[in-house]
C-alpha cells in the first residue's frame, strides 16, 4: 500500500499540534503553579488534540480513527500522570462520541495506549533520565500498545500492512521524541527559572523569605484581617563586638529557627535586614496578634545559643502593627517599626504595639 499525500500532511499536522501543545505547557507552567491542575489542563488539551486529529481524518477520508489519536492520549499518561491521562480519556472519548460512533475497540486502544504511556512514565523511565533512547522507547512502547489492534480488529492486520504501517510507527518514535525534547527542554528552563527566583527571594544565611519576598507576598494578600510583626535581636552588637561574626550568625539562625517553629500554615517570616525580622501572621483582632508575638518572644528567651563553651541567652524586642483589611505597607511597616521602638525604648525584651485610631488605622506615635 503507497502513502497518500494527505498521509503525510496529517503527520506533520500533528508535529505542529505537538509543537502548540508544548508552548501551551510553558505558558501554563507559569500562570499554574499547582502541578496537579497543570496535568488537568495539559490532559484536557491532549485530549482535545486526539478529538481534533480524529475529526479532521474521519470526514477527509471517512476511515477509522487514526493512530496518533491514540498517540495523543498516551503522551498525556506519560508526561503528565494519572491525572493527565484520566482527563485526556475523558475529553477524547467524550468529544469523539459527539461526532463519530466511537466502538468499544477503540475505547480500548485508548485505554492501552495511556496505560502504556503511564507505565513509561512510572516505571520505565525514572524523572530526570528522559533522554533520547528513554523517548524512543516510549514511541516504542506506545506501538506495542497499539499492535493490539491485530487482537481487537483482525482485519486490521491486512488494512495497516506494508509501507503505511511502517511508517506510521516511525512517525509514533518521532512524535513522541520530538515531544519529549521539547516539553523537557521547557521543564528545564521553568526549573531554571523557579531556582533563580528562589534565589532571589531566599535570605542565604537562614534560609528565609528576605524582603523582597516580603514586599511581593504583602502585594498579593487578600482582605483576611492580619498583623504584622518587627523582631529585632537585642544587643545584638554586643554579640559581634564580644564573639565575633559567626557568633552573631549563629544568632541569627537560632532566631530564624525559632520564627520559622512559631508561626503557622499560611503566615510568612522573612529576614528583613541584619538582626531583624519580620512577620505577616493572621490574627481576628490586636489583641490575638499581641499574644501570638508575646508567644514568640517568651520561646526565643527561654533557650540557649551554644558558642564555643558559652551558653548565650538571646531575647527579641517585637513592634506590633493591626493591618486590618486593605493594609497599605509602607504605613503597616512605619507603624510596627515605630512600636519596636517603643518596646526597645522600654528595656527590650517586651512587645509593643502600634495604637489605633477610632476608625481602626494604625496611629503612629513618636
Amino acid at each position: 500500500m503507497t502513502l497518500a499525500l494527505a498521509d503525510i500532511l496529517g503527520k506533520i499536522s500533528d508535529l505542529g499540534l505537538l509543537a502548540a501543545l508544548t508552548i501551551a505547557f510553558r505558558e501554563l507552567s507559569r500562570l499554574v503553579a499547582h502541578r496537579t491542575k497543570r496535568a488537568l489542563l495539559m490532559g484536557s488539551l491532549l485530549g482535545a488534540a486526539a478529538w481534533l486529529s480524529s475529526y479532521v481524518h474521519t470526514t477527509t477520508t471517512a476511515t477509522t480513527l487514526p493512530h496518533n489519536a491514540f498517540v495523543f492520549v498516551g503522551l498525556a499518561g506519560a508526561f503528565f500522570g494519572r491525572s493527565g491521562l484520566l482527563t485526556a480519556l475523558l475529553v477524547a472519548s467524550a468529544s469523539l462520541s459527539l461526532s463519530v460512533e466511537l466502538p468499544l475497540t477503540d475505547v480500548v486502544r485508548f485505554a492501552l495506549s495511556g496505560l502504556a504511556g503511564l507505565a513509561w512514565g512510572q516505571a520505565l523511565n525514572p524523572p530526570g533520565r528522559r533522554g533520547f533512547l528513554a523517548l524512543a522507547g516510549l514511541g516504542m512502547v506506545l506501538n506495542t500498545a497499539l499492535a493490539a489492534d491485530i487482537l481487537l480488529d483482525p482485519n486490521a492486520l491486512m488494512a495497516g500492512a506494508g509501507t503505511e504501517a511502517a511508517f506510521t510507527a516511525l512517525m509514533t518514535v518521532l512524535s513522541t521524541m520530538f515531544f519529549g525534547v521539547l516539553l523537557e527542554r521547557e521543564r528545564n528552563i521553568l526549573d531554571s527559572e523557579l531556582r533563580l527566583l528562589h534565589l532571589a527571594n531566599t535570605d542565604e544565611l537562614t534560609g528565609l523569605n528576605n524582603r523582597r519576598a516580603l514586599l511581593d507576598i504583602f502585594d498579593g494578600l487578600d482582605g483576611t484581617d492580619r498583623a504584622l510583626l518587627v523582631i529585632d535581636i537585642d544587643n545584638f552588637k554586643s554579640v559581634n563586638d564580644s564573639h565575633g561574626h559567626l557568633a552573631g550568625d549563629n544568632v541569627i539562625r537560632h532566631v530564624a529557627q525559632h520564627l520559622r517553629s512559631a508561626i503557622r500554615s499560611g503566615d510568612l517570616v522573612c529576614r528583613y535586614g541584619g538582626e531583624e525580622f519580620a512577620a505577616i501572621i493572621r490574627a481576628k483582632d490586636v489583641a490575638e496578634a499581641i499574644a501570638a508575638a508575646e508567644r514568640i518572644r517568651l520561646d526565643i528567651e527561654s533557650t540557649r545559643v551554644r558558642i564555643g563553651q558559652l551558653a548565650l541567652q538571646v531575647t527579641v524586642s517585637v513592634g506590633v502593627a493591626w493591618m486590618g483589611k486593605d493594609a497599605d505597607y509602607t504605613n503597616s511597616f512605619d507603624a510596627a517599626d515605630h512600636a519596636l521602638y517603643k518596646a526597645k525604648r522600654s528595656g527590650r525584651n517586651q512587645v509593643a504595639s502600634a495604637p489605633l485610631r477610632a476608625n481602626g488605622e494604625q496611629q503612629l506615635t513618636g
